[in-house]
């Protein structure tokens, strides 16, 4: 979907389309692969099913100084 390690990069869009796209798909797994540098966003992701997994062992995410209403949630 396009995400990319930086915490300069907005990986918000791409997040964002993972989570829909594995919804639409009645559920899955949004992975965000080992890496050294945290995946960056700038905007609240919200999760709206119970069936979507995150998972990123190795990985972190930095939300940007601003960005949205909280984070993440799930």
């Amino acid at each position: 979907f396009g995400a990319r390690a930086g915490a300069d990069v907005d990986n918000s869009p791409a997040i964002r389309k993972a989570i829909e796209t594995a919804a639409a798909a009645g559920g899955g797994t949004v992975v965000f692969p080992a890496a050294a540098q945290p995946y960056g966003i700038t905007d609240s992701i919200r999760v709206n099913a119970d069936n979507i997994h995150i998972v990123a062992g190795g990985a972190a995410v930095f939300l940007a100084a601003g960005a949205g209403t909280g984070g993440i949630r799930v």
